[in-house]
């Protein structure tokens, strides 16, 4: 009878590769972002506008899952191998990343041109949240909204940057689809919306002027 943990060659794990778990961390850690991107993201993402009538973009998950699961042989994943071996799979890695980045833009241009903004009074921001766990939650969504725009070719560069900092920054109130009032939030450089992802898988918001 053999006792303990199987990865002795006097035992049966020959192919057992130990002491592998933290080795070259960092592929670990672009797997697991690629892997979520396709899993969480993109995957119920694509479902959803294909459900609304976008055609499933089946060729570029076996594209995208191809090219990432070629990174998964054992001496690869594992970080085991040789330097050559590592530097390539960051460009898989990297390939699998834009392809799945790609899917969830084309998936959220589509459904945002599906949800009627017509509404939305001027100077008002609409804007959709999505989640796509599959069950109620709450959480943080933050948004990147541009309040005005300065081009270099206006001005010297520090002139530009020292300009735009000195702008007094707009506050905005959060409504839901109906123009219910949600929050009022400060904006600074980059506002943190505080939303409640309703029971829908997706839901449009409107920020508006305060």
């Amino acid at each position: 009878m053999i006792t303990g943990e199987l990865r002795s060659q006097k035992t049966d794990g020959w192919y057992t590769l130990a002491n592998t778990a933290s080795s070259r961390i960092y592929i670990k850690q672009w797997n697991v972002r690629c892997e979520m991107l396709f899993e969480k993201v993109a995957e119920p993402l694509a479902a959803i506008a294909a459900k609304e009538g976008m055609e499933y973009p089946q060729d570029l998950f076996t594209y995208g899952w191809k090219l990432l699961m070629q990174n998964h042989p054992h001496d690869s994943i594992c970080g085991c191998s040789v330097d050559d071996v590592h530097r390539e799979m960051v460009t898989r890695f990297e390939k699998a990343e834009q392809v799945a980045l790609h899917i969830i833009s084309m998936c959220m241009d589509y459904l945002k041109g599906k949800i009627d903004t017509s509404a939305v009074k001027e100077g008002n921001i609409p804007f959709v949240v999505v989640n796509t766990t599959g069950w109620d939650r709450t959480g943080v969504v933050e948004l990147e909204l541009e309040t005005d725009r300065m081009y270099f070719s206006e001005a010297p560069v520090a002139e530009v940057a020292a300009r735009m900092h000195e702008k007094k920054l707009p506050e905005y109130r959060v409504l839901d689809k109906d123009g219910e009032r949600s929050r009022r939030l400060s904006l600074k450089l980059q506002i943190i919306l505080i939303m409640t992802c309703q029971k829908i898988n997706s839901a449009s918001h409107i920020l508006q002027n305060a």
